[in-house]
C-alpha cells in the first residue's frame, strides 16, 4: 500500500469539486462559470470574456450573474455578500419558471471574490453580490436587474427578451 498525504488529497478533492461545479451549476437556471482576462492597467484596461463575445456575435441575449464564493480569508462585508448570494441562488436562481424560459440565453456566472471578475463587474456598475445583468442584442446597453428580484420576475425578463 502507498501512503498518501492528507494535504495532497484535500487539494485534489478541491480541484474535483471546482471542476464538478463548473460543469454542474448549483441552480436550476444553468449558469456556467465564465473566464475573463484583463489586459492593461488603469485607463487602458480592457477585458476579454470569450463566452460573452461569442454570444454577442451570435446575437444571443446574455444574462450575467455576479455572485461570490465562500473563502476562509473573507472579511465581514464579503461574508455578508456570500450569504446574500447563497440566498439569491436558492430562491431566485432556483426558480422552475425562470429555468423553463432560460433556453436560448447565454447564462454566465462570475465570482466577485476573483480580482479580475470584480474589475470586469465594475464595467457594468456592479460592485456587490448578488447581481444580474442582461445584455440583449439591439438594446442601448446592459441592464442591471433589481437586487431583490423574484423567480417569477426573472422569468418575466427572460421571456420578454427571449430569442426567437
Amino acid at each position: 500500500a502507498v501512503p498518501y498525504q492528507a494535504s495532497s488529497f484535500a487539494r485534489w478533492l478541491e480541484e474535483q469539486v471546482d471542476a464538478y461545479e463548473k460543469l454542474h451549476p448549483r441552480t436550476r437556471v444553468p449558469f456556467v462559470r465564465a473566464d475573463v482576462t484583463r489586459d492593461g492597467e488603469g485607463d487602458d484596461v480592457s477585458f476579454a470574456c470569450p463566452a460573452l463575445e461569442k454570444a454577442r456575435a451570435d446575437q444571443r441575449p446574455v444574462l450575467l450573474y455576479f455572485g461570490r464564493d465562500d473563502r476562509p480569508e473573507l472579511d465581514r462585508g464579503a461574508r455578508k455578500q456570500v450569504k446574500a448570494a447563497r440566498k439569491f441562488e436558492r430562491s431566485t436562481l432556483d426558480s422552475k419558471s425562470a429555468a423553463k424560459v432560460a433556453g436560448g440565453w447565454a447564462l454566465l456566472r462570475f465570482d466577485l471574490g476573483d480580482e479580475v471578475h470584480a474589475a470586469f463587474a465594475a464595467t457594468f456598475g456592479v460592485e456587490t453580490a448578488p447581481a444580474l445583468v442582461m445584455v440583449v442584442p439591439d438594446a442601448e446597453g446592459p441592464e442591471v436587474l433589481p437586487a431583490r428580484l423574484s423567480g417569477a420576475s426573472l422569468a418575466y425578463h427572460l421571456k420578454k427578451h427571449a430569442p426567437e
